[in-house]
């Protein structure tokens, strides 16, 4: 999925390059679509973030239809 998607990873140093306060990975958890784990792109956000030092609380794995107000910067 390489060419339409961005792993964890490459989402985290996305958020660092464009130096934004908060974000928000969608398109994930919805069905399954690879072979990894359903849950696993979470859990790896998660690890990159703590890899990054980036607090947890400014990159959000959102659920399908989910809402959130991301605070002010």
């Amino acid at each position: 999925m390489a060419p339409q998607h961005q792993n964890p990873q490459e989402a985290v140093q996305g958020m660092k390059l464009c130096n934004a306060a908060y974000a928000a990975g969608c398109h994930w958890g919805s069905f399954q679509l690879t072979d990894e784990p359903i849950e696993e792109p979470a859990q790896r956000l998660v690890e990159a973030l703590a890899a990054e030092g980036i607090p947890p609380e400014r990159f959000r794995a959102m659920r399908p239809g989910e809402v959130w107000d991301a605070p002010e910067a």
